[in-house]
């Protein structure tokens, strides 16, 4: 009399594989979204996590608060011309303005009116 061996049959491993692929993958997405995580990270939680630390400055920025704003020109040799069209890789001055942030919620840390 001959059993049956107990492995599961080709066909229940390949319906497995199709439904377990879309599972991991819409899991994967939930995961990295968030959703899934009971304190994922909202734009509330942040705010109130810098006011906690930082405490309220009015008129100043609740992260990256202080900063030093930069004028300048920016001087293109031209070597990069060849890929891109942009100004600022053709050779000539382009007139440029930045700022630089330092992170943290305190406009006057280090300064002498702190």
């Amino acid at each position: 009399m001959a059993t049956k061996p107990l492995v599961p049959s080709a066909s229940a491993l390949r319906w497995l594989g199709v439904i377990a692929a879309p599972t991991a993958l819409a899991l994967g997405f939930l995961w990295t979204g968030g959703w899934l995580t009971p304190r994922r990270l909202t734009q509330t939680s942040l705010l109130d996590a810098l006011h906690a630390v930082d405490g309220t400055h009015p008129g100043f920025r609740r992260n990256h608060a202080k900063g030093v704003c930069v004028t300048g020109w920016f001087e293109g040799n031209g070597n990069a011309a060849g890929i891109s069209t942009a100004s600022v890789l053709q050779p000539g001055r382009v007139p440029v303005v930045g700022r630089f942030a330092l992170a943290g919620g305190i406009p006057l840390e280090g300064s002498k009116n702190r």
